[in-house]
């Protein structure tokens, strides 16, 4: 079809608005009481895509802490530190112009709003190789956290220990209308233009369309621990640091017990009529957290310094300990957003566009119909098959990672320090979440309209079990060099030589755990992290313009006394998998990957433009057979490095005594290289192996502080 590219620049506002409050009071010379007040109050308006498709979010922070600080003795001190805070978290999607408000306006017959009266409509449709319409659903989050910390240090002889433990609670009261309007994915297949979403949306027949009830949840969590530590002076070139944690595991829980789990062969008591399989806090074996508490968790510490030769020259430094991951508690908010607690439906092949649920009326009235305060009824409460859960597994417990290091470190002349360190990690039972309910492929009768039929449990849809299967390992040779400040310049350098693997990355910042791909093999996915960087140097120095400082009067005061930073980053470019693009397993997941031909090129040692246009050899890559995954493996290209200057100019007026004046002109990406993310890497895409996005380009900030 003929077009144009339509271009325009938004507006984001954004508004932040912060206030902090600090009082201190001694009581005696021994006793320091303190009280610290903050909040932080930030507005911003979210682009989603088009012109009138826009959303709101808002958060508010309230932080309030107690401290007390009492000296029993020159060589006995205890801190107790209270902490309450409170996040709250609105985002909302902003209303649309009149007569396109709600699907209903637009003309579908069967497209209900299953928000509240007052929630405005948010928009959802996915077109493959093509543009995705969108706005942010309505979410509330209201978190509070209660921590009290309490640390006692004694010094004795040639030990100084330390004592002490923490207890902290955590709630979040969650109200989401996720998809509470329909979602439509338009990918090809109906028109038989696989990959291309385009040939369906403009016949009108999306290929599924999914829809939910409101959702809510309340989840609860405890988190103890004590420790002991001594930092204990040897010899005079020997130090030793020695310590334990004790970190149990506390399930989480939530207010209203509204969990649950699956465990294959048992019938809930709690909900007599829910599929085989699924149960629910109160079924037998089945706690308020799902899984058992782990009262064994310790966390050794040991570290060591030693004066090698008594100099003050030389220092060999090494130490190991153990760290317990947490389960934070959006990981688990899943577990409360299915039935029977909430109702999500998605309808394949739905009849059209404007009438998604013309020929599945069963699914409309089921949702239609749904009411989940009906949950107190729990004898007579019916389940829509085929039922979407997610699971925790009944063995999940938290993943720990051991770190340990060792390193030489030398002063070659005054100011100047070179350091050598090993650096390694390995993680182990992380969290991970895999499908235990894949569609098993039946040579010459599967397709991707009889998934739900081929499963291995017939009464579900997707079980997606959260697990502690992953792992890790790390290791890595760090070089540094330090010049301390002298004759008016500072240098700081470094040199990372890494590898990383695991079996699934994630950077926890979305709270959920990473997705295994292949449900029958999820050790298929070790390889390469997603962080792996095998090369990284970085380097900055502070330099005291030497120019014009001799002078005298006006002219030294404007001219001299100028400050020149600068970082210079260096490293290798981040792996990525080459996907399938469509789903050939037919086993009702996603993330199929290509099959591998052949050892593919990498563009890198070419011009910037070819790069661009063609980044890695895609003809390497082929359609995977059906019933199979793709054969070639997790992250085995890697994307283009990164090369970046950033710098930062200084002047200090000195006003009075006390006073100055600070102006400071900053420079990020000075030399405005272009730092291209990974290619697109799905085979079906329009424009696989091109260089599609960038890092910022160059940004100049100025500013003015007067600090007095």
């Amino acid at each position: 079809l003929p077009g144009n590219s339509f271009g325009y620049n938004l507006s984001i506002p954004q508004t932040d608005n912060q206030g902090v409050a600090k009082f201190d009071q001694m009581i005696g010379d021994k006793h320091r009481f303190s009280l610290r007040y903050f909040f932080d109050d930030y507005f911003r308006l979210n682009n989603d895509g088009l012109l009138d498709f826009n959303s709101q979010f808002n958060w508010a922070t309230h932080n309030a802490t107690i401290n007390d600080t009492h000296t029993f003795s020159p060589n006995v001190t205890n801190v107790a530190t209270i902490t309450f805070n409170r996040n709250t978290f609105i985002r909302s999607p902003l209303s649309t112009p009149a007569g396109a408000s709600s699907w209903a306006e637009l003309g579908c017959r069967s497209c209900p709003q299953l928000a509240p009266a007052g929630v405005p409509e948010h928009w959802n449709v996915a077109i493959n190789n093509g543009f995705n319409v969108r706005s942010s659903t309505a979410f509330f989050s209201y978190m509070q956290n209660w921590q009290g910390i309490d640390n006692l240090s004694i010094v004795k002889d040639q030990h100084l220990i330390s004592v002490g433990g923490e207890i902290s609670r955590s709630r979040r009261n969650g109200r989401e209308f996720f998809n509470a309007a329909p979602v439509f994915t338009f990918n090809g297949q109906r028109s038989g233009a696989s990959g291309y979403g385009y040939a369906d949306f403009f016949l009108g027949v999306p290929v599924s369309v999914q829809q939910n009830t409101p959702l809510r949840s309340y989840p609860v969590k405890w988190t103890p621990f004590l420790y002991i530590q001594d930092d204990w002076k040897v010899r005079r070139r020997f130090t030793l640091n020695l310590g334990l944690r004790w970190a149990p595991y506390v399930p989480v829980t939530e207010l209203r017990d509204e969990f649950a789990a699956f465990r294959p062969g048992q019938q809930s008591t709690v909900y007599p009529l829910a599929p085989q399989g699924m149960v629910f806090v109160g079924d037998e074996g089945v706690g308020r957290g799902i899984t058992n508490a782990g009262y064994n968790k310790l966390e050794p510490r040991f570290g060591f310094a030693w004066d090698l030769f008594g100099d003050g020259k030389t220092s060999v430094r090494g130490g190991y300990g153990v760290f317990f991951d947490t389960l934070r508690l959006v990981s688990i908010n899943n577990f409360s957003t299915r039935q029977p607690f909430t109702l999500g439906l998605t309808t394949n092949d739905p009849a059209s566009l404007t009438d998604p649920y013309q020929n599945h009326p069963g699914n409309l009235q089921a949702l239609l119909s749904f009411d989940n305060s009906s949950t107190a009824n729990r004898a007579q409460r019916r389940f829509v098959r085929r039922v979407q859960m997610n699971s925790i597994d009944p063995d999940f417990t938290t993943g720990y990672m051991q770190q340990w290091n060792l390193s030489i470190q030398r002063e070659l002349f005054p100011s100047f320090v070179v350091t050598a360190a090993y650096v390694g990690s390995k993680g182990t039972h992380f969290q991970m979440t895999q499908e235990l309910n894949p569609a098993t492929y039946i040579p010459g009768q599967s397709t991707a309209g009889n998934i739900d039929q081929r499963r291995i449990y017939g009464d579900y849809e997707r079980i997606q079990n959260l697990q502690a299967s992953a792992f890790s390992t790390y290791n890595s040779l760090q070089v540094s060099f330090r010049q301390r400040f002298s004759g008016g310049l500072s240098l700081l350098g470094s040199y990372v030589w890494s590898k990383f693997i695991d079996l699934a990355s994630n950077d926890g910042n979305g709270g959920t755990a990473a997705q295994g791909t292949n449900p029958f093999n999820w050790l298929s996915d070790k390889g390469l992290s997603d962080f792996d960087v095998p090369h990284r140097v970085v380097t900055s120095f502070i330099w005291e313009l030497p120019f014009l400082n001799s002078g005298r009067g006006l002219r030294r005061t404007l001219l001299g006394g100028w400050q020149l930073n600068g970082i210079v980053t260096l490293q290798s470019g981040q792996p990525f998998s080459v996907a399938a693009g469509e789903n050939r397993s037919l086993a009702g997941g996603a993330g199929d990957r290509a099959d591998l031909l052949y050892t593919p090129a990498v563009y890198s040692d070419k011009s910037r433009g070819e790069q661009v246009s063609k980044y890695f050899e895609t003809e390497a890559f082929g359609q995977p057979a059906l019933g199979t995954f793709g054969t070639s493996g997790r992250n085995i290209l890697r994307g283009p490095g990164l090369a970046n200057v950033d710098a930062a100019l200084f002047k200090d007026f000195r006003v009075a005594e006390g006073k100055r004046f600070e102006l400071r002109w900053e420079v990020f990406n000075t030399l405005n290289r272009p730092n291209f993310f990974n290619p697109v890497a799905s085979r079906t895409n329009l424009a696989v192996g091109r260089l599609t996005a960038a890092r910022d380009p160059r940004i100049m900030q100025f500013g003015a502080k007067f600090v007095f």
